[in-house]
């Protein structure tokens, strides 16, 4: 919830999933804002999900009427967010129409933020590169043809840690299993398959 320059209240939903329950919630949340501030806010539902929004968007009853707008990120020019000064929408900007040229330009702009924070925002791009399936081919299209590594800290990165500890919990299982069947040869000779 934001206030615009020229003085009205302006609420921002952002939505990935279907929700059947959206068109109470949006006007729950205008009902609140309006009782808060004495406003009735423009309301704007941003849809980055896959496919389109067609879930109910207005109500009309005795004595009301209410409706909230609906922008589908995927009718925004990528170029708007991709040449931002904020590395946020730099990231976003997978979620629109992409153009030629546009994952060329997206590596451009991601070298371009410090190399510090530059792991946190491609953790971003990854993330919401999964809410487009043709996203995430064209990603892997992108890797394979440039032969671009990705770079892990493992230090840092807690899915690597993660990884590497299922790892040795995994190689620790396995090597408990062939103790047990090397002790049961031992003691018993060969061991039937329906045990091993």
């Amino acid at each position: 919830l934001v206030r615009l320059g020229d003085g009205r209240l302006f609420h921002l939903e952002i939505q990935a999933q279907r929700d059947r329950g959206m068109l109470r919630r949006m006007l729950r949340y205008c009902s609140l804002i309006y009782e808060h501030y004495g406003q009735v806010p423009l309301q704007v539902l941003l849809w980055v999900g896959e496919g389109r929004w067609d879930d109910a968007r207005e109500v009309q009853a005795d004595g009301l009427s209410y409706r909230y707008r609906v922008v589908d990120i995927k009718d925004i020019d990528c170029r708007e967010l991709l040449e931002s000064n904020d590395p946020n929408d730099v990231i976003l900007s997978v979620l629109c129409r992409r153009g030629e040229g546009f994952w060329e330009r997206l590596w451009e702009r991601l070298v371009e933020i410090p190399e510090k924070e530059r792991e946190d925002y491609i953790r971003k791009l990854l993330f919401m590169v999964k809410l487009r399936r043709e996203a995430v081919e064209e990603l892997n299209r992108q890797i394979r043809e440039a032969k671009m590594p990705i770079v892990i800290d493992k230090k840092s990165d807690p899915f690597y840690r993660e990884g590497v500890q299922k790892g040795i919990e995994e190689g620790l299982i396995l090597d408990s299993q062939e103790m047990v069947l090397e002790a049961l040869e031992e003691r018993f000779g060969r061991v039937s398959e329906d045990v091993v």
